[in-house]
Formats: C-alpha cells, structure tokens, sequence
C-alpha cells in the first residue's frame, strides 16, 4: 500500500506540474496578445494624429486641396443628387 502512495504522490506531481505549465502559458499569451493589441492601438492613434497634423508639402495636390477646403473635384460632372444639376432649381421636369 505504502508503494500505492508513493505512485499516486508522483502522479499527481507530475498533474500540478503539467496544469502550473499550461497557467504559465496560457497567462504568457494573454500578455502577448494584449502587447500586440496595444501596438494596434497606438499605431491607429499615431496614423489618426498624423492625418490630423499633416504637413502639406508631403500631401499631393487632391490632398492639398481637400484639406485646403476645395474638397474634392467632382471629375466635370454636374452638381445634385443626380448629376443633372440644370439650374432651374427643379427636379425632373
């Protein structure tokens, strides 16, 4: 019996061993992945606070433009919803 034990101790050694390996793991990738979301967020914030603070000599000229305020060329189509912008003010008539 006393041989029983001594299996049985090393067994569950070798349990506690195993189940503290897999906590060790599972907390390292829960670290890993919350680093890799972070990196996520600070690279979004770094991409947002450069549009916010462009320099204008390294934009091209339908940036420059845009941010200028022209907004963007409507390409010679006529203005409206439709594109039909006739200036009478009216819908189809």
């Amino acid at each position: 019996m006393a041989r029983w034990n001594e299996i049985k101790e090393l067994e569950d050694e070798k349990w506690k061993a195993k189940s503290a390996a897999k906590v060790r793991k599972f907390k390292a990738d829960e670290r890993r992945l919350a680093l890799e979301e972070e990196r996520i967020r600070d690279a979004k914030k770094a991409k947002e606070r450069a549009m916010m603070f462009m320099n204008p000599n390294t934009m091209d000229e339908t940036a420059r433009k845009y941010c200028r305020g022209g907004g963007v060329d409507d390409g010679g189509r006529g203005g409206g919803v439709d594109g039909g912008d006739r200036g009478d003010g009216g819908g189809d008539h």
